[in-house]
């Protein structure tokens, strides 16, 4: 009976493809509420990420490995130390032996910045090629499957120093829409995945001065600059000139069709927007128009 009782603990009766996030599972999530997940999120990986990323799956080292705990929502795990060390380990990039998170952000230019960043400082500098750029459409993922890292931190901080000590340091200008999934998550038919050589080879470079900046740097930072570049795209907005220039803006369009039908819109769009220059309607429009942009 103990055996029987312990294994129905462990049974996850939840969509074929996500470990989901329950917070109102443990006495110290209650209070943690899932916020509505943006419409699209990315991830940036190459072959020496942890875990595994393809259009197919994104599984979590654990799940690689078929951990026990990999099928196991981390607000269900007994050892809550164990398991706040590991978010902690995830976040600060410690390379723990046991790890059922994978990353996500729903800052393109956050991600485009650390594809520099990955480059130049991972070891081995894998090329551009090898690093991919995943755009996932999350408005068929069953609910739960991701949360704010700032909600599990939050959740998971009274049990961890190091977690209590990272919470201080996130939010505010620190904060990138960044979000976690856990285990095996099935993301295919929902995905488009492009290489960075294939955006360079369409003029990324050319949409910002600080992505050249960052190419030629082999010790380029990460949250530093994109903290940088926002604060210019805010001053930018504050002052009726500059405005965007149309090349520049028609670059943005060229590379977003690498993203195919379902994705090509919402990049397009991110892409603009982090364009030197005051947003300028009317010269979107034009680009749209001149490069015959598909339509949804």
């Amino acid at each position: 009976m103990e055996s029987l009782s312990s294994g129905l603990e462990r049974l996850n009766l939840q969509a074929p493809g996500v470990v989901a996030f329950v917070p109102s599972s443990s006495d110290h999530g209650w209070s943690i509420k899932l916020e509505p997940i943006p419409r699209y999120l990315f991830r940036v990986f190459d072959s020496t990420s942890p875990g595994e990323s393809n259009d197919v799956w994104t599984k979590s080292k654990d799940a690689v490995r078929h951990r026990p705990n990999a099928g196991i929502d981390i607000f269900k795990r007994r050892d809550r130390t164990q398991a706040a060390f590991s978010i902690w380990g995830h976040l600060e990039w410690k390379g723990l032996q046991d790890d059922n998170l994978m990353s996500w952000t729903s800052s393109l230019l956050f991600a485009i910045q650390y594809i520099f960043y990955r480059h130049n400082s991972q070891r081995g500098q894998p090329s551009y090629t090898d690093i991919r750029i995943c755009v996932l459409d999350t408005q068929k993922i069953a609910q739960g499957a991701f949360i704010r890292d700032i909600d599990l931190i939050e959740a998971f901080s009274p049990f961890d120093g190091g977690l209590r000590k990272f919470a201080r340091m996130r939010g505010g200008k620190n904060y990138f829409g960044e979000y976690l999934s856990q285990g095996a998550l099935n993301i295919a038919g929902h995905n488009t995945i492009v290489s960075a050589q294939d955006m360079i080879n369409k003029g990324l470079l050319l949409l910002r001065p600080e992505f050249k900046a960052s190419v030629e740097d082999s010790g380029c930072g990460w949250v530093k600059n994109v903290v940088a570049m926002y604060d210019m795209l805010e001053h930018d907005m504050a002052k009726p000139e500059p405005c965007q220039t149309l090349q520049s803006v028609r670059k943005a369009l060229h590379i977003a069709l690498l993203f195919g039908r379902n994705h090509r819109s919402h990049v397009a769009m991110s892409l603009v927007a982090v364009v030197p220059g005051q947003i300028n309607a009317e010269t979107i429009a034009q680009a749209f128009r001149e490069a015959d942009f598909p339509s949804e």
